[in-house]
């Protein structure tokens, strides 16, 4: 194949608006929309004011984009495309750039760091080490939107993402407990610091070292279909703040207080929850679990947490950043531990089955040749990285009939190219199941595998627009962008 990093600064360079598609733009559009609504409400809180520091939201330049991109990942209400969190990278670029762009040019910018860190990310889709995967999309997003931006040319945009890229670190969930906000910040700092420092263009290459400390297993067909396969149309708007991959597990207790609300004709309350069992699938598990070393008062402590972010949801009967702040956590503490100390988190095979399936088939064509050895050594990996969960003899079951094999089967006779996936059809697929058992001896059920916020439900509009909290004509907006951001900041 190609070398990835010039043809991804050839495509960009090149791209205009008439060449994407509306929907596209369209995502984009409310993915701004929704970032700065997060914004807002992040910055409303005491840590992100303490953030800010009295700069102002609309300070603008590397500054300007790296509080934003902060204040936007500081309680995890941002989003995510499949294999990135690619909004509060190019997002807050594209916000930091108003000055002498219109808003059609942040708004495309927004695409181009979507489509790019979005592919960064699925190459690193098998990466036992997923939140350094995370920052490396999040950077290779930020840069590609700050070098189009900044009118570099195609190579000076590949050698903005490679240095970007390069300067990605991995957080550590002590790290992220210490400074949440740094999901966003750092890789956009190093972003910016790669514009005038680049890196060389074929560190994304076939061989490259830079894939040895990552995976063993790099997707290098995750660099194909530039024009044809949009990345953007697998965006994700989580409703509540959350870690990514988790949202279902805790959109599937909504619901089911929804249900409560509408036969009880009251909420229920924190003290009649007898025992909530989440049984979730890897990708799930594995995100509560990372939040395992977050504690103490971080701003995410609370949200990496099923158990917790359950317990503040039925306590507060929402999970915003407005609902995480310490008076707030203070003022129900008692309901929350006694929520969280009756959820239990447990893997279910079949269910990581049906995950597996759901991502693979659509995706099988950048999967090509990954037969069962070379699963086994990302398996491997996973279990050193102490991310893979335990099992007992009564899963076997419901593994051979999930019949994993015709998953490997199809995985070896795939093209090898995302060019060849049906992104406009994609449907993300993480089911969960949820009983929630009451004082009163009922129990409540609900399953659910779609994330509220994603196209195929229709709900990433109104959930988009809900955060974004203005005039739904403002997404709308075309012109200088200058007074557009300002009004979306305000």
């Amino acid at each position: 194949m190609s070398s990835p990093l010039p043809s991804l600064g050839t495509w960009a360079r090149g791209l205009r608006t008439a060449d994407v598609p509306h929907d596209v733009l369209r995502l984009a559009r409310l993915q701004l929309a929704a970032l700065a609504g997060s914004v807002r409400a992040g910055h409303a809180t005491p840590a992100g004011a303490t953030l800010a520091g009295g700069r102002p939201l609309t300070l603008g330049g590397a500054d300007g984009a790296g509080l934003l991109a902060g204040l936007g990942a500081l309680y995890g209400w941002d989003d995510y495309l499949l294999a990135g969190r690619t909004g509060v990278g190019a997002g807050p670029v594209a916000l930091a750039h108003a000055s002498g762009h219109t808003v059609e040019d942040l708004v495309l910018a927004t695409v181009i760091g979507n489509e790019v860190g979005g592919r960064v990310g699925l190459a690193l889709l098998l990466s036992p080490r997923h939140s350094r995967a995370d920052t490396h999309a999040t950077a290779a997003a930020a840069a590609a939107a700050a070098a189009w931006l900044a009118g570099r040319d195609g190579d000076g945009i590949a050698r903005a993402i490679a240095g970007a890229v390069e300067r990605g670190e991995r957080l550590a969930p002590a790290d992220i407990a210490a400074s949440p906000e740094a999901l966003g910040a750092r890789p956009v700092r190093a972003a910016f610091d790669a514009l005038s420092g680049g890196g060389k263009t074929d560190l994304l290459d076939e061989g490259s070292a830079f894939w040895a400390g990552l995976t063993d297993e790099p997707v290098h067909g995750a660099f194909g279909g530039l024009g044809s396969a949009w990345l953007t149309r697998t965006l994700v708007i989580k409703p509540y703040a959350t870690a990514p991959w988790a949202g279902v597990a805790v959109e599937a207790v909504d619901e089911i207080l929804r249900r409560h609300v509408k036969a009880a004709d009251k909420r229920l309350r924190a003290e009649q929850v007898e025992k909530i069992e989440l049984r979730v699938n890897f990708l799930t598990w594995a995100a509560d679990a990372a939040g395992a070393g977050i504690g103490g008062t971080s701003p995410v402590a609370n949200t990496w947490s099923l158990a917790r972010a359950v317990g503040v949801l039925i306590a507060r009967h929402s999970l915003s950043p407005a609902d995480l702040t310490p008076d707030a956590l203070t003022e129900k503490a008692a309901d929350i531990e006694h929520v969280a100390s009756r959820v239990e988190v447990v893997h279910d095979w079949s269910l990581s089955i049906a995950a597996v399936e759901g991502i693979t088939r659509p995706l099988g064509a950048t999967l090509a040749g990954r037969g069962p050895a070379r699963l086994r050594q990302v398996r491997t990996r996973l279990k050193e990285a102490g991310g893979w969960p335990r099992w007992h003899a009564d899963d076997l079951l419901p593994i051979l009939q999930a019949r994993p094999d015709r998953i490997l089967r199809e995985l070896r006779a795939s093209p090898g190219d995302l060019g060849a996936v049906d992104l406009e059809t994609f449907r993300w697929h993480l089911p969960v199941q949820v009983k929630l058992y009451t004082t009163r001896g009922g129990w409540w059920p609900e399953r659910r595998a779609l994330p509220r916020g994603s196209v195929p439900t229709g709900d990433l509009e109104s959930i988009a627009l809900a955060r974004h909290g203005k005039d739904a004509a403002l997404a709308d907006a075309s012109g200088a962008a200058d007074s557009w951001v300002r009004e979306l900041l305000s």
